[in-house]
Formats: structure tokens, C-alpha cells, sequence
């Protein structure tokens, strides 16, 4: 029985470092790449004079690439926990991600809503990656994130935090790595 259990934390740790130390790292590097042309994209539409949103629309989606490339190693279930408890409880944040929110949402055009899009797709899967083993533990947290990333919130209010805030929270998250 002993050994049985001793076998089995073997396996697990190996399976582990295989995955954090090899497979993880790999996927942080491709989200990251595939921010980078975002942004690049991003960018490219400001210098061109692409009239399509106002000059605090381009800021605010460029604000959220940045902070999803801080974000991709990070994002996990304690830091999302810490996140929505902080917002839960401070008014004055939710107002300003609320405003931000607001301020994108405006924008009409499809290509600007669609590089939104992709920010909200690469949070989800570096989220996704970071679970790591706690992928088996996450079908349990699912009813609690459900609700919310139903309306896309995650990754909506995710990307949309300050830049100075985001800071603190990655700060002040209790199980930072």
C-alpha cells in the first residue's frame, strides 16, 4: 500500500514537472507571441489613422494587451478569486473598469470588437494552462465561474483593470507565485 502511494506521488511528480516545466512554458510563449501581433495590429491601425475609434478606445484595447501580457504566467484561480473580491469591495475600481468597459463597448466597428475578442481568447486559454494539475480540482469551481465568464466578464474586467491596480492586485494576491 505503502509503495502503491509512493509510486503514484512519483508519477504525479513527474507529470507535474513535465508540464510546468516544459509544456506550460511553451504555451505562455505562443500567447504571448499571439499578444504581441495584437498589438502590433493594434498599433498599426492607430498610425494608420484608421478612424474606426477615438483615441482613448485605441488606449484602453492597447492598455488591455499590455496588461494580458502581464496577466498570461499569472492568471489563475487565486489570483481571479483575489481579483473579484477586491472588486467586490472596492466601488471606486469597478467604477473605473466599469467606465473603461463602457468606453470600448461603444466602438462599433467589428475589427475592433474582434481584436478585443482575441484579448478575451488568450486570457481564457493562458487561464487555462496555468490551472495546470488543478485542471481535476477545477470542475469544481466551475459553478462559481460559470456565471460570470457566461457574460464574458473574466476577461472583459480582466483586461480592462488600470494599469496601477492591476499592479497592486498582482501584488497583494495571496498565493502570488
Amino acid at each position: 500500500m505503502i509503495i502503491t502511494i509512493i509510486f503514484a506521488l512519483f508519477i504525479l511528480t513527474i507529470v507535474d514537472f513535465v508540464y510546468n516545466g516544459i509544456i506550460v512554458p511553451s504555451i505562455h510563449l505562443n500567447l504571448r507571441y499571439k499578444l504581441f501581433e495584437l498589438r502590433d495590429r493594434i498599433r498599426h491601425l492607430m498610425i494608420d489613422g484608421n478612424k474606426m475609434a477615438t483615441d482613448k478606445q485605441y488606449e484602453y484595447l492597447h492598455d488591455g494587451v499590455n496588461n494580458a501580457l502581464l496577466l498570461v504566467t499569472r492568471l489563475d484561480l487565486a489570483t481571479l478569486f483575489y481579483f473579484y473580491n477586491r472588486l467586490k469591495h472596492d466601488e471606486i475600481l469597478q467604477k473605473r473598469i466599469e467606465k473603461r468597459i463602457g468606453i470600448l463597448e461603444e466602438c462599433k466597428s467589428i475589427e475592433f470588437q474582434k481584436l478585443r475578442m482575441e484579448i478575451a481568447i488568450v486570457l481564457r486559454r493562458s487561464f487555462i494552462a496555468n490551472l495546470g494539475l488543478w485542471v481535476f480540482i477545477a470542475p469544481f469551481a466551475i459553478p462559481f465561474l460559470w456565471p460570470i465568464e457566461k457574460k464574458g466578464r473574466i476577461s472583459k474586467d480582466v483586461s480592462c483593470v488600470p494599469e496601477e491596480d492591476l499592479a497592486h492586485i498582482q501584488m497583494n494576491c495571496a498565493f502570488s507565485h
